[in-house]
């Protein structure tokens, strides 16, 4: 837990700087939020929206949230959350991409970050958390977590296959498979025989 507190304040400290760099004095963004602030802000999971919460919502088509992925549009076209928007965390600093969160912040609208996983979200969360905006939650584990656990995702079914024996429970009895009435036959090994090579054909 320690050494993802100090990842997280690292990562704070670098948007930080950042952000004091790219929002000069007076523009269209401006820098909202200490390092302390935000540090201790990223230390709670106010900010975080569970994956069952994330399908329920796409389910609903619930209009307002809006799942934006920050990943490469590449990406993005070969598999995403239903109804996202692709804006790739190198586009936020363009003004096109800050007036249209800002629309969707004047309209109540949660925008839910998420990439491949949660670390990839967390620097677009920092960097939108330090411009002003907190109509922001990040997606843990990603959309990687969110395929696995949405119904019908093919790569969320997984082969649950039941034990032939139960060992922990035998242990526990002190007993072992043949006491359970349970004969494991080992396959025969089946000797082959090698033809010996010449030297011709790489042979010693």
């Amino acid at each position: 837990m320690k050494k993802i507190h100090l990842a997280i304040a690292a990562a704070v400290i670098v948007i930080a700087v950042l952000a004091a760099i790219v929002l000069p004095e007076g523009g269209e963004m401006q820098y909202a939020m200490s390092v302390e602030e935000i540090t201790g802000e990223m230390m709670l999971s106010d900010h975080e929206m569970l994956p069952e919460h994330a399908i329920q919502i796409t389910e609903n088509e619930d209009p307002g949230y809006v799942f934006v992925d920050i990943r490469h549009p590449g990406e993005h076209s070969r598999g995403s959350i239903q109804g996202s928007v692709n804006i790739p965390f190198s586009d936020l600093l363009e003004h096109e991409v800050i007036r249209k969160l800002k629309t969707y912040a004047d309209n109540s609208v949660t925008l839910v970050l998420y990439g491949n996983d949660q670390r990839e979200a967390v620097g677009a969360y920092l960097f939108l958390r330090q411009t002003g905006f907190n109509n922001l939650k990040i997606l843990p584990g990603g959309y990687r977590t969110f395929v696995t656990m949405t119904p019908g995702s093919q790569e969320g079914n997984f082969l649950v296959e039941e034990p032939v024996v139960d060992f922990r429970e035998l242990t526990n009895r002190g007993e072992g498979p043949a006491d359970a009435g349970i004969r494991i036959v080992p396959e025969p090994l089946v000797p082959v025989r090698r033809e010996k090579k010449s030297a011709l054909q790489g042979g010693c």
